[in-house]
């Protein structure tokens, strides 16, 4: 838990240096709002278990901080950069459809998994929009660039998010203090830490 607040935390920090320039689209802020929700979720967290001891498998509202994150990283999508990318064209259906497949092998696996080790039933809230998410992320990763090349200098961040997707959930079904949860959680702290860097260094690219 304390290497994903830290790499929230950096990600923010990188975050609040850079967001104020009048060049960062739209597109840059949500996902900076989206790692400062993660942050919020995590502070709360880390505290919510030093001073009531407790095992972290409780609702709490921390929770809500990676609910609202990928509510966000879903927006950032949606809202600011699907549309350029894909207009409704039928020869970019192909790629539609293998994003739904893998986008809803996801959450049904997950769905599965979380009912098979008796996870909490809040628990199934989170994995909504990180199938949403995962769902744009995939389709924007294979998907045939645009003329303004925006979609591939964004490949390297859409794979983040998608490995991100991926380390989120096998975090919330590893068991407290397994090897699979330390490992999850190595490695969701170090893609939180890049995401905002990672975006950024694409985002730079859209106006060379």
């Amino acid at each position: 838990m304390i290497i994903e607040l830290c790499g929230a935390l950096f990600s923010s920090i990188f975050g609040c240096i850079t967001i104020f320039s009048k060049k960062e689209p739209l597109f840059y802020r949500i996902i900076f709002f989206a790692m400062l929700s993660c942050l919020m979720g995590n502070v709360y967290t880390v505290l919510y278990n030093m001073l009531w001891q407790a095992d972290g498998t409780g609702f709490h509202v921390g929770y809500l901080g990676y609910i609202g994150m990928f509510l966000f990283l879903h927006s950032s999508y949606y809202g600011a950069i699907n549309s350029l990318a894909d207009g409704g064209q039928a020869e970019f259906k192909k790629y539609r459809i293998i994003a739904v497949v893998v986008a809803s092998v996801f959450f049904i696996g997950s769905v599965l998994m979380l009912f098979s080790f008796q996870k909490a039933p809040w628990m199934y809230i989170i994995v909504i929009p990180m199938g949403f998410t995962l769902y744009f992320a995939m389709k924007l990763l294979i998907i045939p660039d645009v003329d303004l090349g925006i979609i591939k200098v964004m490949r390297p961040y859409n794979a983040l998010i998608v490995c991100l997707c991926i380390s989120m959930i096998l975090r919330i079904l590893s068991k407290s203090g397994s090897v699979l949860e330390t490992i999850s959680s190595i490695c969701t702290g170090i893609l939180l830490a890049l995401c905002i860097p990672v975006a950024g260094n694409g985002v730079k690219k859209w106006f060379i």
